[in-house]
């Protein structure tokens, strides 16, 4: 796999909670942004031998370019979990809130 070979050497805890920042640069404004992720994260879980069920969080960018400098930018961190779920959970409680103003919810 071309792609796979082009991507720098970097190590992976394969156990570890992952986040990844994906910037797909596209030149024609009609191009669809989820149709890069599954084949970007195929990639990158072959080339970094980590399974993608560990990313808990994806984040995605489409930024228009002009033809030529299509391409793709990723970022991969890893997530430290007791974080994670803290973030997670605040998030969460947050969305929920704005939906429902009314609603309680224990904690």
């Amino acid at each position: 796999m071309q792609v796979a070979r082009n991507l720098p050497d970097i190590e992976i805890n394969p156990d570890a909670t992952l986040a990844v920042r994906v910037i797909v640069r596209y030149s024609n404004r009609a191009s669809d942004l989820d149709n890069a992720i599954k084949s970007c994260l195929d990639v990158l879980q072959k080339r970094y031998k980590f399974n993608d069920s560990k990313v808990y969080s994806l984040k995605l960018y489409k930024v228009i370019v002009p033809k030529g400098d299509e391409g793709l930018t990723v970022k991969i961190t890893e997530l430290e979990e007791d974080k994670w779920r803290k973030f997670v959970k605040e998030k969460l409680l947050k969305i929920l809130r704005s939906f429902l103003p009314t609603l309680e919810v224990k904690t």
